[in-house]
């Protein structure tokens, strides 16, 4: 995430992870409405998924939101460090500990991101209203055929949403995760540090840079050399929330392809009862009384 040139910025990226849960519940309402159409029936699980569209955008969005204030944080810190040498160690020590407890956020908004996915893509792709689909179930339900309930199978493995989800969770997802339950549940690291001088021959001046050092847990999980210059902690969220979006974008459209896919043709004759929607009409499209069914963090 970066506002320089050939970078996605913070606003287009919200905006790409928008507009791709938007097609993807719109591609399911349309499905919905045309086999109700055809069958008789009036199912109308596409208004739970309009919900958790919100969900899911919401989610993205806080993620954003808190990166954001790290990189606010940190260039107001080098501003009163670069202004104040001598308390350059106290501000450090502030600043430090302010982004650690961002960058915890900054986590649990990417564990978050990908429950709300998995409940989100696991709604539509199964069709039905139960069981609710965390991460994990998400996960066990696109690398097994058989996590399908006997007689009814498993229409999420196959898909191309499934081989993405397997390939995310196995390659670092679920290390994620385990790095969440550890910072939760056990004890966190030291907040580190350093105040360097930069010696800035051109204008013979000194200059003080103040870093606040990302824990050596997170390097390890994600399998990054902290020689690659992510070790102060706006680079580490900078990456985090690059390899959240990218992750999630993909993984949003291949669940749009897949539910595009299960829209039928209507039979001559057969006229649906509801209009099909554009993104245009569904951006809105979240009724109101649809929230009972959102997910929140501890549902499984």
């Amino acid at each position: 995430m970066s506002d320089q040139p050939n970078h996605v910025t913070l606003a287009d990226a919200y905006t790409r992870i928008r507009d791709a849960a938007v097609d993807a519940a719109i591609h399911f309402s349309n499905a919905e409405v045309r086999n109700n159409a055809i069958s008789g029936e009036n199912r109308e699980l596409s208004r739970v998924a309009f919900s958790l569209r919100d969900a899911v955008t919401y989610r993205f969005d806080s993620l954003l939101y808190h990166h954001d204030l790290i990189v606010k944080s940190h260039e107001a810190a080098q501003k009163a460090v670069s202004g104040n040498h001598e308390q350059g160690r106290d501000i450090l020590r502030q600043v430090a500990t302010s982004q650690r407890f961002l960058f915890d956020d900054v986590i649990f908004n990417s564990i978050g991101l990908f429950d709300y996915l998995g409940h989100f893509g696991g709604l539509m792709l199964r069709n039905a209203r139960g069981p609710r689909l965390r991460w994990d179930k998400f996960y066990k339900w696109s690398k097994h055929a058989s996590a399908g309930a006997a007689g009814v199978g498993n229409p999420i493995h196959g898909t191309r949403t499934a081989s993405l989800v397997v390939e995310a969770d196995e390659g670092w997802v679920r290390k994620l995760t385990t790095l969440r339950s550890d910072i939760i549940h056990y004890e966190s690291e030291k907040v580190n540090g350093r105040v360097r001088m930069e010696w800035r021959g051109q204008d013979s001046t000194t200059t003080q840079l103040l870093d606040a050092y990302v824990p050596r847990s997170f390097l390890k999980t994600l399998g990054i050399s902290e020689n690659e210059g992510v070790t102060a902690i706006p680079a580490a969220s900078e990456l985090l929330v690059s390899r959240v979006f990218t992750t999630v974008e993909s993984i949003l459209l291949a669940l749009g392809q897949d539910l595009a896919d299960r829209v039928p043709d209507l039979p001559e004759g057969v006229i649906p009862t509801a209009p099909v929607l554009t993104r245009r009409h569904a951006d809105t499209a979240a009724p109101a009384d649809s929230n009972d069914d959102a997910l929140s963090p501890g549902e499984s």
